[in-house]
């Protein structure tokens, strides 16, 4: 007894077919774009490196922020330096200057792929203002994390 095969009368159209075989790769979780910072920080610095073409990090000397939390929640703060702050999508790059002093507000989101922060708005401070790089004094818990801590706690 011989079997025969036969095309379908109507094939699948290749875009229809690639979309079928392409769409599962699409369905994991991903974190909710609505979903909460786990922080939200305002920090005042200056404008160290704008961002370069393709790239949407400015670099900032800020302030010391005390209060900074690291993944697990606790307060580790964070130095005065220098580092890199991804702008989120409503704030544009084209508006800052070298050397501009500013204060911006950053959200951290730990879950997720990618670096947590982003700069979600930021705005020159009055001409002539003071900034505070100087560490700030340690406290009874041990002081402020370093530098390399804080760099360590941010996936990169």
């Amino acid at each position: 007894m011989s079997v025969e095969r036969r095309s379908p009368s109507h094939p699948l159209h290749p875009s229809l077919l690639a979309l079928l075989l392409l769409a599962p790769l699409g369905c994991g979780p991903s974190p909710a774009p609505d979903a909460p910072p786990d922080a939200t920080y305002t920090v005042r610095g200056e404008i160290a490196k704008l961002p370069t073409e393709g790239s949407n990090e400015v670099w900032i000397h800020h302030e010391a922020i005390p209060d900074f939390r690291d993944q697990k929640g606790e307060t580790v703060g964070m130095e005065s330096m220098t580092m890199p702050f991804p702008l989120g999508p409503q704030v544009a790059a084209g508006e800052l200057a070298m050397g501009e002093r500013v204060t911006f507000d950053f959200e951290v989101r730990w879950a997720g792929r990618g670096r947590p922060l982003a700069v979600t708005r930021i705005e020159p401070l009055p001409e002539g203002t003071k900034l505070a790089f100087d560490p700030p004094e340690a406290d009874d818990a041990g002081g402020d994390a370093t530098s390399d801590q804080v760099e360590e706690s941010i996936p990169k």
